[in-house]
């Protein structure tokens, strides 16, 4: 997994813009005309480099920066440049599951959130994959609330994953919350493992950026999912919280300007975190960027591996591995398979995803 691939002006942190250009535009960061990261390419390009067999890829939100908000065929425009720019990805038979960010609801411009011109310029040109076993979300079609196209999951060799658009009740992008009902009917769906993908935390460090609906979700995955993957925070976070089975992910790490994250957390312990300022170089000093591995394995833990970019500015940069663990399944999966459910074991071949 990866996401955050917008363009920015200047750095993360105030005052860290280029002293000779304090509104950013010159930083490697910022493209005024596609609205993506140039630094973007390099990830995508790490990514078909990488030696491990990639069965598909999640973005949970933030592929473009929405401000100044284009209008509608623009952001159309904007959308399908996206596109060809994971064409490194698509063009080798990789699926790509993406969801909105809040830079991808503009408000004002295209209307509210919901059955909004945004959202069917968004359903438009950014088709779900049709490579696994596909449910869609269609609670609220008709109306503003239309989840359809949105919200959806999938089944991919016996493992369910289940993405949740935060959006469709919010119509200035700044409100986040799920789609409770189809979460709920999804985590009752037989499966060796649950997956959960989102663009904001549900654990988010910054509280006033929290999903309406956090606690809701934490109880619904606890002993149900065994990872949640999310974005929105520009960093690279994992951590967990007392009491709750499954572990969190944040992976806003694909070519926007990187923070360092709050390793105090007090919605959940931080296990691990990329710790780097927004300086214009590599190495410790400078932005994380990277992508998530996840592989499945035999005995139904999974391994992460964080891939890191050791010379971000080079499009044919090599990777260095950070923060690999294996996470164990959450009980209540443990408890189905000793109930005799039998689905398919996919993972004796190690096959990953970029979760």
């Amino acid at each position: 997994m990866f996401d955050d691939s917008r363009s920015a002006f200047g750095f993360e942190s105030p005052g860290n813009a280029y002293p000779s250009d304090p509104g950013g535009t010159s930083s490697p960061f910022y493209d005024g005309t596609t609205r993506v990261s140039p630094l973007f390419t390099s990830v995508v390009a790490a990514i078909a480099k990488d030696s491990t067999p990639i069965d598909f890829v999640l973005f949970p939100g933030d592929l473009i920066c929405g401000c100044p908000q284009p209008t509608s065929s623009q952001y159309a425009s904007i959308l399908q440049g996206w596109s060809q720019m994971m064409s490194p990805l698509t063009s080798k038979g990789i699926p790509v599951y993406t969801l909105r960010g809040n830079q991808e609801i503009l408000p004002g411009v295209n209307g509210a959130a919901g059955n909004s011109d945004a959202a069917n310029v968004w359903r438009q040109n950014m088709p779900i994959p049709t490579a696994n076993s596909m449910t869609l979300d269609t609670n609220g079609a008709g109306t503003i609330n239309d989840q359809t196209g949105l919200s959806y999951a999938f089944t991919h060799k016996g493992s369910l994953f289940i993405g949740l658009d935060q959006f469709a009740t919010a119509a200035d992008g700044t409100t986040y919350s799920a789609d409770m009902a189809f979460l709920n009917s999804q985590l009752a769906v037989p499966a060796n493992l649950r997956f959960v993908f989102q663009h904001a935390p549900i654990g988010d460090n910054n509280v006033s950026e929290q999903p309406s609906d956090a606690a809701a979700m934490e109880a619904a995955l606890n002993d149900k999912a065994i990872a949640d993957f999310s974005a929105h925070d520009h960093s690279y976070q994992r951590y967990a919280k007392a009491g709750y089975s499954f572990s969190q992910y944040v992976v806003g790490t694909a070519a926007a300007p990187q923070a360092s994250p709050n390793t105090t957390n007090t919605n959940g312990q931080v296990l691990e975190a990329a710790i780097g300022g927004n300086a214009a170089d590599s190495g410790p000093d400078g932005p994380n960027l990277g992508y998530l591995v996840v592989t499945v394995n035999d005995d139904n833990t999974i391994t992460t591996q964080f891939k890191e970019l050791t010379e971000f500015l080079n499009p044919n940069s090599s990777v260095y591995s950070f923060d690999q663990v294996t996470v164990p399944e959450p009980s209540s999966t443990v408890l189905m398979l000793l109930g005799g459910t039998v689905v398919a074991r996919w993972w004796r071949w190690r096959r990953q995803h970029v979760a």
